[in-house]
């Protein structure tokens, strides 16, 4: 039980890594097309 939990939290905080990546890479092309 309790490594399923662990993989569980790992997978979503790599997922929320990706996307503050892409959060800020987005922001990025915005301000270099601004």
């Amino acid at each position: 039980i309790m490594d399923s939990t662990t993989s569980g939290a790992n997978a979503s905080s790599s997922v929320s890594a990706n996307n503050i990546e892409v959060d800020i890479s987005t922001k990025t092309k915005s301000l270099r097309s601004a």
